[in-house]
């Protein structure tokens, strides 16, 4: 399509007693601008940012309110924490960054229960393991208790 166009105004521009030069000149700032036009509602259709759903909601089951044990108010079983423990601490072994962490967390869920309690069991873990590290470790090192 360009070549067919560009080739049409090499003509026009060849004849000038046809087209006024004017017309020329407008011609290829219409071409110019239709292009530019179309170049960002390119960017805009295939550049979206990433959202998520806000649509969905999430239902959280409690099965016993009358226990203190978390998993049990959840409903999550003693042999499936633990695995849910299992892979948490291996999420915190196998990767370098809170999100990589969660992403591996969240693909061994099968339930909005399950997903609170391996999040409050990798943030234990994460507590006490960069318990040197973190704020509470530092405060420790400068009041020189290591109970903190």
């Amino acid at each position: 399509m360009r070549s067919l166009l560009t080739t049409r105004i090499t003509v026009l521009q060849s004849c000038p007693y046809l087209v006024d030069e004017r017309c020329i000149n407008l011609l290829l700032l219409f071409m110019n601008l239709f292009k530019i036009m179309i170049m960002n509602w390119f960017k805009k259709l295939f550049k979206k940012e990433k959202t998520y759903n806000t649509d969905y909601k999430f239902k959280l089951c409690i099965v016993n309110d009358d226990t203190e044990l978390l998993h049990e108010a959840l409903g999550v079983t003693e042999e499936r924490s633990k695995e849910l423990l299992e892979v948490a601490l291996k999420a915190y072994d196998n990767n370098r960054t809170l999100t990589d962490s969660y992403a591996e967390m969240l693909e061994s869920c099968k339930h909005i229960n399950e997903v609170i309690m391996i999040m409050n069991m990798f943030n234990r873990i994460h507590e006490i393991k960069s318990k040197d590290t973190g704020l509470m470790g530092f405060l420790g090192k400068i009041l020189g208790n290591n109970e903190c």
